[in-house]
């Protein structure tokens, strides 16, 4: 019986939609057949990271993020908008770091810096940028973000910056919440630099951010008919394809889940990346579970052994453990026993408590009385 996690939606507005540059401690997550596993602490969502382009595609379209690239060009702008001279941040902290050497006792000089202000339809804010060369200095990482935000460290509707860092470069983007133009400056630098980059829901589109509060409440039947109803809106989000993985999954709709997981995993690839790699794993490992429910052993095997080696990138140990193991029982399952006993054997080595959940599992019957299972076990 495979050991299935699904997230918990709650922690997941709290910790991977977080913009705080603080890791939250794991919890557990709800588990449909078998003991709770723990969740992953996350990673520090405020550094953005490139999401890679899939193998055999050129993606073209993005481009590296570079002190010079980062810039917007006025033939980016949407029709109508400008860009202006004078600086327009919403707060004034984030001014207090581009004019003057307010806090040169504090953080290191940039080796660069400068701002770009824009002009849109209804709002007008500005884009920060500092360069640091090849990273950027602890003391920066530590003081900026409770300059901008205080405590907590979160975007607020008088302090709505959101900070994006790639490599030595940080980018502080100061427009009101909620604002189109906020929501396009942070598309563009996900969409056209691959960045990854992890949002609170009123940092989301409205159908976006409407699919995830229906799966923060558990409605699957409300959030899945919503999805159906703005398919046209929410096709080229890979979030939101993610939520109706998780809204699927949780209606047991497994059909549904593998074409929402895969379609996510999709544009993450190729257009939109997934706020955080934590995500892009829960959408791997939702993929496999999806694949499996439905009894696809052999694909449901490939996808959570790439989970599995995702996990072990991101380090989250448990889950490649969980991962390992419910690829064993799929290798089982299609009759392919030393593949499982070398995946089983895997996850054990990764968590012991793995032992005694197969030493019962009914998926490990075709494979139960060879001697090196019996050895795993024992």
């Amino acid at each position: 019986m495979r050991i299935l996690i699904l997230l918990s939606i709650s922690l997941f507005v709290r910790c991977i939609l977080s913009s705080a540059a603080r890791s939250q401690p794991a919890q557990s997550r709800p588990a449909q057949s078998k003991p709770a596993q723990s969740k992953p602490a996350q990673s520090n969502p405020a550094q953005s990271k490139p999401a890679k382009a899939p193998v055999g595609t050129t993606a073209s379209a993005r481009i590296a993020p570079t002190f010079e690239s980062l810039h917007i060009k006025t033939e980016e702008l949407p029709k109508g908008w400008k860009l202006d001279k004078k600086l327009a941040t919403v707060s004034v902290q984030p001014a207090t770091l581009i004019e003057g050497d307010t806090y040169k006792d504090l953080i290191p000089k940039t080796n660069r810096q400068d701002f770009q202000s824009i002009i849109g339809k209804d709002n007008k804010g500005s884009i920060l940028y500092f360069d640091w060369g090849s990273e950027i200095p602890f003391a920066v990482l530590a003081f900026v973000p409770s300059l901008l935000f205080g405590d907590p460290i979160k975007s607020t509707r008088e302090h709505p910056e959101k900070i994006v860092r790639s490599g030595g470069v940080m980018i502080i983007i100061s427009f009101p919440l909620g604002s189109e133009e906020r929501l396009w400056a942070l598309e563009r630098l996900s969409r056209r630099f691959g960045l990854r980059i992890p949002r609170d829901l009123d940092e989301l589109r409205p159908a976006v951010a409407t699919i995830a509060r229906h799966e923060l409440n558990k409605e699957s039947e409300a959030g899945l008919k919503f999805a159906s109803e703005h398919e046209k809106e929410l096709a080229s989000y890979s979030f939101a394809a993610y939520f109706e993985g998780e809204l699927a999954a949780r209606a047991k709709n497994s059909a549904r889940a593998e074409k929402a997981y895969a379609r996510a995993i999709a544009l993450d690839e190729t257009s939109d990346p997934l706020p955080t790699i934590e995500v892009l794993w829960a959408s791997r490992d939702g993929l496999g579970t999806a694949l499996y429910m439905q009894k696809k052993y052999n694909d449901g095997a490939r996808e959570l052994m790439t989970a599995a080696k995702l996990a072990a990138e991101i380090k989250m140990p448990k889950e490649q453990a969980n991962c390992l193991y419910n690829c064993a029982c799929c290798f089982a399952l299609a009759s392919k026993p030393a593949d499982a006993i070398a995946a089983l054997k895997q996850s054990i080595e990764l968590d012991a408590e793995r032992k005694a959940a197969a030493a019962k599992d009914e998926d490990f019957e075709s494979i139960k009385s060879l001697a090196e299972f019996l050895e795993l076990i024992k």
